[in-house]
Formats: C-alpha cells, structure tokens, sequence
C-alpha cells in the first residue's frame, strides 16, 4: 500500500523527537532535583515528606499530601 511510507516516516520522525527530547530533558529534571535538595532514593515518601516540610498531620482543614509506604517494585 503506498500511503504506508508517509506514515512510517512520520512515526519514525517523531519517536526520534521524542528521544532527543527526552534526552535533553531527563539529565536538566535530575540536576533540577539535586540542587533542590530532593532526595531520589527512598521512594516516593521520602519524595513527599521532603517536599511537604516534614510537617505532620494537623487539626486544620488545609488538604494534606497523603504519605504512605511505597513497596519497592524488586
């Protein structure tokens, strides 16, 4: 079928945009992340209790970022 070349060569075109993007923007997130002082290890709690102030729960009625205990995935 001729109308099948078109429409790899844009699929490939833009997958080959999306890893040059993702390229460039993995490392500027990461070293976003360092300097902010977030701490990458220790899952997704350490994540929220570094961002949340390691304030606890309070009486207020200001909405709280829930903080569970993720489960490593290996």
């Amino acid at each position: 079928i001729p109308a099948i070349k078109p429409f790899i060569t844009v699929i490939i075109i833009l997958l080959v945009v999306a890893a040059l993007s993702a390229l460039l923007l993995l490392p500027a997130i990461y070293s976003f992340l360092v300097k902010s002082g977030i701490p990458l290890t220790g899952g997704s709690s350490s994540m929220i209790l570094k961002i949340s102030g390691g304030r606890s729960k309070s009486s207020d009625n200001e909405p709280q970022i829930p903080v569970y205990e993720a489960k490593e995935a290996w």
